[in-house]
């Protein structure tokens, strides 16, 4: 059994995205809603706007040997992230770490800097410009 993160984005899916793919140095596999066969049902059942189109219906983003979820909802239908959830990664080395957290942290509210902590050896906490909030670190 495996549990993933399915992250849902209100449009701003594809430059999460992009950015997620820079941190993490990976290739995320996605289609959007434009790409799905014609279905009434399916139109019925996301809501689908105009406009909507180029939003990611689907897509799945490699992190290390796990993998994280995401898409975009529609206007009529928005996500909001709760401050009791994070996306919590689990990377080897220093390096590595402050590579992510440099990328991640751009534009984002930090609420734990990068640092060792006495549960783990290298932590940082933080929400990314998405409203994403994650938490990295070196597990001893």
């Amino acid at each position: 059994m495996k549990v993933s993160p399915y992250l849902v984005f209100n449009g701003t899916c594809i430059e999460a995205i992009e950015l997620y793919e820079k941190a993490f140095n990976t290739n995320a596999d996605f289609c959007k809603y434009k790409d799905a066969p014609p279905n009434d049902d399916l139109t019925l059942q996301t809501g689908l706007q105009t406009g909507c189109e180029e939003f990611i219906m689907h897509a799945t983003l490699p992190i290390g040997s796990e993998r994280i979820y995401l898409c975009d909802t529609t206007p009529d239908s928005p996500a909001a992230f709760s401050n009791g959830v994070a996306v919590c990664v689990e990377l080897d080395t220093v390096e590595e770490m402050k590579s992510v957290f440099e990328v991640l942290s751009e534009g984002a509210k930090i609420f734990y800097d990068l640092g060792e902590t006495f549960w783990s050896k290298y932590y940082a906490e933080f929400e990314d410009k998405f409203g994403i909030k994650w938490s990295i670190m070196i597990e001893e």
